[in-house]
């Protein structure tokens, strides 16, 4: 693809904003708050495990204590994965709204915000009495940035794919 735009090619682009790129940023700055909350004491495992017990022992009430491990960790992990998913997703949409970037800046700087938020995350979470920071829920959550990236680029796909013009039958 070389300098081609990520999006070049994309049926009815709307136009730019400051309204709609402010929103946009926005939006990502949102998400990296939530995040950095998140990170706080008030949702330390500890501080979960009530509210989520109770959850999973309304839903299945013959769970054993064992299994309500599980689905604890289970749980907290696959938040770490859907909010750098959508912390990624919307940086990238982000990035698409307010610049004519190459499709590589467009991945990569997404990236490198998840990278940085999480490195950031961890850090807090080191420091914290309740908390412990840890290098493999950077990897965790640098891969729901991933797969982030990945969601928007099936449904750019996807769009594209509907949106464009019918080619003319062959002769």
């Amino acid at each position: 693809m070389g300098e081609e735009s990520f999006m070049s090619g994309t049926v009815g682009r709307a136009p730019r904003s400051r309204a709609r790129i402010g929103l946009a940023w926005a939006l990502v700055a949102a998400c990296i708050c939530a995040i950095l909350v998140f990170s706080g004491e008030s949702f330390s495992a500890s501080s979960t495990w009530g509210f989520l017990s109770d959850w999973v022992r309304w839903l299945f009430p013959d769970v054993g204590s064992r299994d309500l491990r599980k689905v604890h960790r289970l749980v907290r992990k696959g938040a770490h994965l859907a909010e750098y998913a959508l912390l990624a997703f919307l940086t990238c949409r982000a990035v698409w709204i307010s610049f004519e970037a190459t499709w590589q800046r467009t991945v990569l700087l997404p990236l490198g915000v998840v990278l940085a938020v999480a490195a950031v995350d961890e850090t807090h979470q080191a420091f914290s009495a309740s908390r412990t920071g840890s290098v493999w829920d950077v990897a965790l959550d640098f891969g729901g940035g991933v797969v982030g990236l990945l969601v928007i680029l099936a449904l750019h796909r996807i769009m594209r794919s509907e949106l464009a013009p019918a080619s003319p039958p062959a002769p």
